[in-house]
């Protein structure tokens, strides 16, 4: 992910799931974001009009935020910008965020400025939490909803009705406890958007 990419709009949508706009100075990754958007199909990702923004489902949000993990950071940075109160544009975005410099800031400077951020947030993180954080595939400081999102996702594929078996169920089930719980006091949430 580039230091261009930004979140505009991110919230819970009437119908469940939730509803993302976002924006980038680099259209073959705006087009890229776009196109895996697509590939989710009508059941987990639709374009909505009215609201000038996309529809994801919970899985959809998951699978999503799995393929692009800064997309996950940075929706934690809106939705945290939106409960304090937020900046005047209500965006959340890589590069005013993280502390880059935009496209004209150079780019090794970036590189280390994520590499500091993902130490940070990594060094206060009890290990159990970080490990079941893992295998639900979500950052330390996602949101709720993306830990929530990211558990149906995989209970999908693991349940022992779905062809998974039990043991791995129970694990991911252990994981859930903790990483909402860790998300519930450390991430932030949708509660005040």
């Amino acid at each position: 992910m580039s230091e261009t990419l930004r979140i505009t709009r991110f919230g819970p949508a009437d119908c469940g799931g939730s509803y993302l706009a976002f924006a980038s100075d680099d259209a073959g990754e705006f087009y890229g974001i776009v196109a895996t958007i697509k590939a989710l199909g009508y059941a987990h990702a639709q374009w909505t009009p009215a609201v000038k923004a996309w529809w994801l489902s919970p899985s959809g949000l998951a699978r999503l935020c799995g393929r692009y993990p800064d997309l996950s950071w940075l929706i934690g940075e809106y939705v945290r910008t939106a409960q304090d109160g937020g900046a005047a544009s209500g965006e959340a975005s890589g590069a005013g965020q993280r502390g880059g410099h935009g496209r004209a800031g150079g780019s090794a400077g970036r590189g280390s400025q994520r590499r500091a951020k993902s130490a940070k947030s990594a060094s206060g993180v009890p290990a159990d939490v970080a490990q079941a954080l893992a295998a639900l595939y979500v950052a330390p400081d996602a949101p709720a909803v993306v830990v929530s999102a990211a558990y149906r996702a995989l209970a999908k594929t693991t349940h022992p009705d779905a062809g998974g078996d039990t043991a791995t169920m129970q694990r991911l089930n252990l994981a859930y406890e903790l990483a909402a719980a860790w998300a519930s006091q450390h991430g932030a949430t949708l509660a005040s958007v």
